[in-house]
């Protein structure tokens, strides 16, 4: 079994183990209320993240290596997921980085964004971290080229994508309007 990176990766583990038991991740409801039932025990506190996009991709992951290798550890799934997440924040980094640089760019960023060593210390080990960095790289490459596109509608088309990755991004992190509060203020400045 692999070590996770800190306590959050845990707490992360252990919601995703409830919904692959149970079908929530709530260790209990209360009045309707999704409770973690550990943290300022003993009467927990409401779950901050019950619906996190971070506990999705850890079921996901873990039902789709579980199809091929029964009894595969959760632990050692969760600590898969940033190097996916973090993966699919390529295309983008390159996106972004032809745009400004042309294809030396493009590689250029893909390649420094996922070897960043403050990216590495917080995503690796199964934390939420990654998502704050992969989700604002695809917001920002969808504003780009919104604002690059020729004609209405590939404009509106991602300029849909970006609010939709924003959407994603308030999903998993209360902090998200960082991310968005940069793209507008770079589209304003761009108008």
């Amino acid at each position: 079994h692999v070590y996770l990176g800190d306590y959050d990766a845990y707490l992360w583990v252990r919601h995703a183990r409830n919904y692959l038991r149970t079908g929530s991740t709530c260790d209990a409801t209360v009045d309707g209320s999704c409770r973690d039932t550990l943290a300022n025990a003993p009467v927990g506190r409401p779950m901050l993240y019950g619906r996190s996009l971070h506990i999705v991709a850890i079921v996901a992951l873990h039902r789709a290596i579980t199809a091929f290798v029964p009894g595969y550890p959760l632990h050692a799934t969760a600590f898969w997921v940033p190097v996916v997440v973090g993966l699919l924040g390529v295309p983008a980094a390159f996106g972004i980085g032809w745009r400004v640089a042309g294809p030396l760019g493009g590689l250029a960023a893909a390649v420094l964004v996922g070897v960043e060593p403050v990216f590495l210390r917080r995503s690796i080990g199964a934390d939420n971290d990654v998502w704050n960095v992969v989700l604002p790289v695809w917001m920002v490459w969808a504003a780009i080229e919104a604002v690059s596109a020729r004609g209405a509608t590939r404009q509106a088309a991602y300029a849909l994508l970006a609010a939709a990755v924003a959407g994603a991004h308030a999903s998993t992190w209360r902090g998200w309007v960082f991310g968005y509060a940069v793209v507008l203020v770079g589209l304003l400045g761009n108008a």
